[in-house]
């Protein structure tokens, strides 16, 4: 059974490192929740393609699950397709933990 974006996070579970983001029923919250995971998304893709092949290929391995989670939110939020505010921020929480994975590897 394929686990929600919520319980990748919380598989990854860094997020007394990361800052708190308030998930209000506010707009303005939920644009900038979108703005930031188009740009860890951005982030994350650019730090692949400048890791080495095999390593490159160990991580895609590792956390396909969780890079096909944050992807999908974010083609979402690319398309225009309406997504709770509480699974954008799931979507950023996991997204820049995998950030910090490859920042720390």
């Amino acid at each position: 059974m394929s686990r929600t974006v919520e319980e990748k996070a919380e598989r990854l579970d860094v997020a007394q490192l990361l800052p708190d983001v308030s998930v209000a029923g506010d707009q303005a919250v939920e644009d900038r929740l979108k703005v930031r995971l188009v740009q860890v998304w951005e982030e994350l893709r650019t730090m692949l393609g400048d890791v080495p092949r095999h390593s490159r290929q160990r991580f895609e391995t590792v956390f396909q699950e969780e890079m096909e989670a944050v992807r999908a939110v974010r083609n979402s939020v690319a398309h225009a397709v309406p997504v709770p505010a509480s699974e954008l921020q799931a979507a950023v929480d996991l997204a820049e933990k995998l950030r910090l994975i490859l920042i720390s590897a």
